[in-house]
């Protein structure tokens, strides 16, 4: 009886590993959400469905979520992101990604504005970038919504128009560069002093750049409002980011005029 009892729950044991072993192979995606800084109180747009693509184009878009959500672009800055999408994806590459965008719209000084969709260009926004997905880890991948070349205003038919500009970035194969400064300021990061990405400092001083591709960055500090009268730019030169390595830049502190 007892040589039985253990037969069959060495049997069982085989079976489930057998089913381990031979299971699919698949791995967890996570998809974020941010914004890029542009000159808005809030710009609030609703993700009608999310989709992707394999790098091969192999089976077309695959959709992933196809109910409404909701975001405030102008809360996910400085590093602040929000989880749209989780999944478990079969391994190998997802090429691109596809946001479908509903009803969405900006506040300017006070004042509610739709935002109305190119007719030519539809209301969708793709980005196309290389992010693996492998068993056992957990892939995570950004979408970066470049607000301030996505939105335009048209006076002659006094509508503002939403053409989505999007990045697609690896969030485990990108760098960062992050601290803090007094007082607030707007803060350029360039590239051979070209303009790569631009933020403002959080009212406690705080910001960030993150999802950064290698690269040698500069990173000016300008002060803001009244502060110009009583502040100086600070520069910064040659940061080098090899990600995944993030830069800490500490506290920061404006120089005063004349000094």
């Amino acid at each position: 009886m007892k040589y039985a009892i253990c037969l069959v729950l060495a049997s069982l044991i085989l079976f489930a590993c057998s089913d381990k072993s031979s299971g699919p192979n698949t791995g967890a995606f996570e998809l974020y959400i941010q914004d890029d800084v542009a000159d808005y109180d809030s710009v609030i747009i609703t993700i009608d469905t999310i989709a992707i693509v394999s790098q091969s184009g192999y089976g077309g878009w695959n959709i992933l979520h196809a109910n409404p959500v909701t975001f405030d672009l102008t809360t996910l800055r400085n590093g602040q992101r929000q989880l749209a999408v989780q999944r478990e994806l079969p391994a190998g590459f997802v090429g691109g990604v596809k946001l479908i965008f509903g009803m969405s719209r900006l506040v300017i000084d006070g004042a509610s504005h739709v935002l109305n969709f190119d007719p030519s260009l539809g209301d969708s926004g793709v980005a196309y970038g290389e992010i693996l997905v492998t068993k056992d880890r957990t892939a995570r991948g950004l979408v970066d919504i470049d607000v301030a070349n996505s939105i335009d205003y048209d006076s002659g038919e006094d509508l503002y128009y939403f053409r989505p500009s999007l990045w697609l970035i690896d969030l485990d194969s990108a760098g960062a560069i992050y601290g803090s400064i007094s007082p607030r300021a707007d803060i350029y990061l360039l590239t051979d002093d070209t303009t790569f990405s631009f933020s403002v400092s959080n009212p406690g001083g705080y910001f960030g750049f993150f999802g950064l591709p290698q690269a040698f960055y500069d990173i000016r500090f300008e002060p803001r409002g009244l502060d110009t009268l009583t502040y100086d730019t600070l520069r910064n030169y040659v940061i080098p980011i090899y990600p995944p390595n993030q830069f800490d830049m500490g506290h920061l502190d404006l120089p005063l005029r004349g000094r």
